[in-house]
């Protein structure tokens, strides 16, 4: 079996399992990724990395798809108020903006104006398109525990099934 690489790592994953479905998990990836014991931190493989914040980015999908369907409102402006209540509860700093100084932010808002980003801009274009109702799908899927457990088991059933001989 193949293991992610965050998958090796079990205190990681606890913390992560916890903490999913919820904006703490910005705050969990945050404080392991940042150098709290003065340049003595190894950091994360380049995999492990990109892997957490893959995960912190569609845990913030998955809360979108969620207030999507409870509020009635589209993919783009869900995503959007998630986004913004995560970093007002964050309150912003370093992991959202790294010219976090006052004078940096100052020059920043001065010099550029609001952008959106590029989930924000994909959202925006499938919101009403033809097909936007199967990126909606998609990412309900791809946040829906009852879709991995279903994919899990047909998986297991595959291999099981293949070495009893029943499967060719």
């Amino acid at each position: 079996m193949i293991q992610s690489a965050i998958e090796k790592m079990p205190r990681i994953v606890g913390l992560i399992s916890a903490a999913w479905g919820t904006r703490e998990l910005d705050s969990v990836v945050s404080s392991l990724m940042t150098d709290t014991r003065n340049g003595t931190r190894q950091g994360f493989p380049v995999d492990a990395a990109a892997e957490l914040l893959f995960l912190v980015q569609l845990n913030k999908i998955r809360r979108a798809v969620e207030a999507m369907q409870n509020l009635k409102i589209d993919y783009a402006t869900a995503y959007r108020m998630t986004d913004q209540g995560d970093q007002l509860a964050r309150g912003g700093g370093t992991w959202d903006n790294p010219m976090s100084s006052s004078e940096a932010a100052r020059i920043s808002r001065v010099a550029e104006p609001t952008r959106r980003s590029r989930t924000e801009d994909l959202a925006a274009k499938a919101s009403g398109g033809p097909f936007s109702w199967l990126g909606r799908l998609v990412l309900f899927l791809l946040g829906s525990k009852i879709f991995w457990v279903i994919v899990v088991a047909a998986l297991g059933l595959k291999i099981l099934g293949r070495k009893m001989g029943f499967l060719s």
